[in-house]
C-alpha cells in the first residue's frame, strides 16, 4: 500500500518533498520546490505555486462550510460547483490550518504569507502579500486581508470586513467593521490604539509616510483629510484601502472620514 494517494491527473512540478500519507486530488496543481507535510490532504480545484512549506495535516481545498446550505449533505462535486483555490509562492502554512474552496470565484493566499498553526481560511477569503496570521486566527468568508496585515492569536473577523496594509490586530481582537491602514488595533469589538508605528518601520515607511497614516486615524474620528498631505508612498497606501472598501458590503469602518 502506497504511503501517498497523489492522483495521476494532478499536475505535479519538479523538486517537491510530500511527506507520509499525502492525499492530492485531480484537478489539483503545484509548481516547484514545495514542501508538503504529513496527512496533508489537497483535494477540489486547487493550484499552488512554487517554494512553499505547507505542514502537515493541513485540508486545502474542501466544500465550503456554510450552515445555512449545508453543501456535506447535497450531492455536489466540488470540482464543478465551486471554484478555485489559489496559493502563491514562499507561503508558509502550518499545521491543522484548512483552506476552503470559494463560493463564488476564489479563495486566495498571494506570495510570502505566514499562517501559523490551527488557522482557518474560510471560503473567498483574500490574503494579500506578506500577511501574517497567529495561532487560530479565523477570518470570516469573504474577508480581504491587505498587504503586510499582522493578526495576533485568536484574532476572529466578521464575513466581508477589510483589514487595512500594515495594521496590527492583537491577540482575540474581534473585527466587526472594516480595520484602516497602519494601526494598531485591540479587544471585543476591535478599537484603534493608535499608529502601528513599528510595523511601518520595519516595512521601510519614512518618519514622513508615518506622519500621513496617523492623519489618516485622525481623519476616522472625524478630521477632514487632505490627500495632498500624504507622501506618495501613503498615498499608494490608502488608495488601495479605499478601492478595497467600496467594492466591499460594509464600509462602516469609516462613517465620519472625509477626504478632499
Amino acid at each position: 500500500m502506497s504511503e501517498r494517494l497523489i492522483s495521476p491527473k494532478a499536475n505535479i512540478g519538479s523538486g517537491n518533498r510530500f511527506g507520509h500519507g499525502v492525499i492530492i486530488g485531480d484537478d489539483v496543481t503545484v509548481g516547484d520546490d514545495n514542501v508538503v507535510g504529513d496527512y496533508s490532504v489537497i483535494t477540489g480545484r486547487v493550484t499552488i505555486g512554487s517554494g512553499n512549506h505547507l505542514g502537515s495535516h493541513l485540508s486545502i481545498g474542501a466544500i465550503p462550510t456554510n450552515s445555512r446550505l449545508k453543501y456535506e449533505f447535497q450531492d455536489i462535486e466540488p470540482n464543478e460547483a465551486f471554484g478555485q483555490v489559489r496559493i502563491g509562492d514562499r507561503n508558509v502554512i502550518r499545521e491543522f490550518t484548512n483552506v476552503g474552496l470559494p463560493t463564488t470565484e476564489f479563495t486566495t493566499i498571494q506570495d510570502d504569507c505566514y499562517l501559523m498553526p490551527h488557522c482557518h481560511i474560510a471560503h473567498d477569503t483574500w490574503l494579500e502579500d506578506k500577511v501574517i496570521l497567529s495561532n487560530h486566527c479565523s477570518p470570516g468568508g469573504h474577508t480581504r486581508i491587505l498587504e503586510g496585515a499582522n493578526l495576533g492569536k485568536g484574532v476572529q473577523t466578521h464575513p466581508r470586513t477589510v483589514i487595512g496594509q500594515y495594521a496590527m490586530l492583537g491577540v482575540s481582537a474581534v473585527v466587526i467593521r472594516n480595520v484602516l491602514p497602519a494601526v494598531t488595533a485591540v479587544g471585543n469589538p476591535a478599537r484603534y490604539l493608535g499608529v502601528n508605528r513599528i510595523g511601518l518601520e520595519r516595512n521601510g515607511f519614512s518618519p514622513e509616510d508615518i506622519e500621513g497614516f496617523e492623519r489618516l486615524l485622525g481623519a476616522s474620528q472625524g478630521t477632514q483629510l487632505d490627500k495632498s498631505d500624504l507622501t506618495p508612498a501613503a498615498l499608494k497606501v490608502v488608495d488601495h484601502f479605499l478601492e478595497a472598501i467600496a467594492s466591499s458590503r460594509d464600509t462602516r469602518t469609516l462613517p465620519d472620514l472625509e477626504i478632499s
